[in-house]
């Protein structure tokens, strides 16, 4: 009896063995897949919903709308939060941990070069899969959680020149403001230019500039053939008043602040037939845009955010027991070509700093009868 029971015992204690074997197999697999619960794939945005460039982040903010309110179906699998960094570095920062500790977002999105610059070194450090619509590739060179979602500021630069060549213009004064995306654009522009024509920057000014007179004074006895107003919104406006009041006719070009319906309609008359670089946009978008929001200011970003927000949706729209790690969720951010986007036909490229980024089409549009205007064919 006793060798029976110490048999008997030992049979059980296996069965249980095999037993407990089984369940955490079954454990196993059903954390991998079918059993576990499922949840969304998280996107967190940070751009500026108030302050001074408020009317970005606005757009930003309705071109992701937009796209959700035209495939509701495919973005219920998509949770996304939004938080105001009110285009401060400081804000951009406590945003970004708000989002990735309390959110627990997968891929974070974030508006503008100082911003992006002040989250990068925390989201390659942290290794959090981020989206950066920068146009700085020292913010991306070499980081593996970073992709930017526009050209290089220099390659805007780059198309500038093009039409300053275009329109026969070959002197060239600039006042530039304090802004590592405007110092860009006109670095591109100075690199293009230095074999077809001369860039002479009269001035720099901090962000904070609003009495241009002595800028325009000092414009006004030079013989410069196309005037660079490379300021940032508020100070665009500012500038071409000035000009109009001291009787300075040039023909000008500025950045994309140039953009701002507002700021076009602040500035007047002497801002008429002022150019500058920017992204293109589809018509078709363009008519979506205008009937669902009444307006088309910044619909370049507008369009970027849109892109952002359907690429994240085709990529990652599709409720899983696992979300992707950071790694996997950058590389199939990095894998992506020939996307048809509301910005044109892209495709993620390594530039030359080895920063990965999405690669537009460029356009030069024009300002007429305080409107922004792409031009065609010219």
């Amino acid at each position: 009896m006793g060798k029976n029971d110490r048999q008997m015992r030992g049979e059980t204690l296996l069965k249980r063995s095999i037993v407990v074997k089984l369940l955490i197999v079954c454990s196993c697999f059903f954390a991998d897949g079918l059993g576990a619960q499922e949840r969304a794939f998280r996107l967190g945005v940070s751009c500026p919903l108030s302050g001074v460039l408020a009317e970005y982040g606005t757009a930003v903010r309705n071109g992701i709308e937009l796209a959700r309110l035209e495939s509701p179906e495919q973005f219920k699998s998509i949770e996304i939060v939004v938080e105001d960094s009110q285009w401060d570095p400081k804000l951009a920062v406590s945003a970004f941990r708000v989002l990735r500790t309390r959110h627990k977002v997968d891929l974070v999105f974030n508006w503008g070069n100082p911003t992006s610059e002040a989250v990068a070194p925390i989201a390659e450090q942290s290794r959090v899969p981020t989206l950066v619509m920068s146009s700085d590739p020292r913010i991306a060179a070499g980081k593996r959680y970073l992709v930017r979602t526009i050209n290089s500021a220099a390659q805007l630069g780059s198309r500038l020149a093009q039409e300053v060549r275009r329109r026969g213009y070959r002197s060239v004064g600039v006042i530039v403001a304090d802004n590592s995306y405007v110092q860009g654009v006109v670095d591109g522009l100075s690199a293009e230019l230095k074999n077809s024509g001369t860039l002479e920057v009269v001035d720099r000014v901090p962000l904070d500039t609003q009495d241009f007179r002595s800028v325009v004074s000092k414009m006004k006895t030079r013989n410069y053939d196309v005037l660079g107003v490379m300021l940032i919104s508020g100070q665009l406006s500012a500038f071409y008043k000035q000009m109009k009041a001291q009787d300075l006719v040039r023909p000008t070009f500025g950045p994309d602040f140039l953009d701002s319906t507002g700021e076009l309609a602040s500035a007047g008359a002497a801002v008429e037939g002022a150019f500058h670089p920017n992204f293109d946009v589809t018509d078709v978008f363009r008519t979506r845009y205008r009937a669902q929001y009444g307006n088309d200011s910044q619909i370049p970003f507008a369009a970027n955010a849109y892109d952002v927000a359907n690429l994240v949706v085709k990529l990652f729209g599709r409720r899983r027991a696992g979300v992707p790690n950071g790694e996997a969720i950058i590389d199939a951010v990095r894998n992506v070509r020939e996307y048809e986007g509301a910005n044109g036909r892209m495709s993620v490229v390594s530039g030359e700093l080895n920063d990965y980024y999405f690669a537009y089409p460029l356009v030069i549009k024009e300002a007429k009868n305080g409107q922004s205007i792409t031009l065609r064919g010219e």
